[in-house]
């Protein structure tokens, strides 16, 4: 996957992006498996237990330090910052590029409901968890817990998720129905906090960096 975010002129800029981790717990059970129509041939017809689609932005975003404005003695962000984050007033410092598509997540369970000996009751579990820590493949810039990760609802970020559990969200989805459509969920990030070295200091850079990842898992529920 290659990410290529959008230039910003003017102001102090910190461009960042996630690097994306997906997870599936497989589990063989011959009571729970989706059709093998949905499966893959190269899987020597094993049936998967679960089929989702999962569709996702480039997860580019920026931290606009902006720049001291002499006329309102404050920082302005520039001009060409758009789509702030929640928390982040339009004009001023802070994170960007929140535009309803570069933060959307949007996962469908194509899993049929009824399975070959009985009902899929459980449905599944989507777990989205945002780490700044290695990962044993990148050491990330910024210091520890600087950068907060939330889940909001609506692309417009009005209605918060995880509220009491910052850069973690899980939500279960239900199986699709016999004849009816599949169930579809979106979740859509923001960030908060100010990016810093392990030093202390603002984080600035002009390129994108990798400040953390992104791992998406799924899971059968347990409810």
């Amino acid at each position: 996957m290659r990410i290529f975010p959008k230039k910003r002129t003017g102001g102090r800029l910190c461009s960042a992006f996630l690097a994306l981790s997906l997870v599936f717990a497989v589990l063989r059970l011959p009571s729970i498996r989706a059709d093998e129509a949905t499966g893959d041939p190269q899987d020597d017809d094993n049936p998967y237990i679960y089929a989702v689609e999962i569709e996702f932005g480039s997860l580019g975003f920026y931290y606009d330090h902006g720049t001291w404005n002499e006329d309102t003695f404050r920082y302005d962000a520039s001009s060409t910052s758009t789509h702030p984050a929640a928390g982040t007033e339009a004009g001023s410092p802070g994170w960007y590029g929140f535009d309803g598509v570069a933060n959307r997540i949007r996962v469908t369970n194509l899993t049929p409901e009824t399975a070959d000996a009985g009902t899929l009751t459980e449905g599944i579990k989507i777990e989205l968890r945002y780490s700044d820590r290695s990962d044993g493949y990148y050491d990330f810039p910024l210091a520890a817990g600087s950068v907060s990760m939330y889940c909001y609802a609506e692309p417009e970020l009005v209605t918060c998720l995880n509220t009491d559990t910052p850069n973690v969200y899980e939500f279960v989805m239900s199986g699709m129905p016999a004849g009816g459509e599949a169930p579809e969920s979106s979740v859509y990030l923001s960030f908060s906090g100010v990016p810093r070295t392990a030093q202390g200091e603002l984080f600035i850079h002009s390129s994108a960096q990798r400040i953390g990842t992104l791992t998406l898992a799924v899971s059968l529920s347990d409810s």
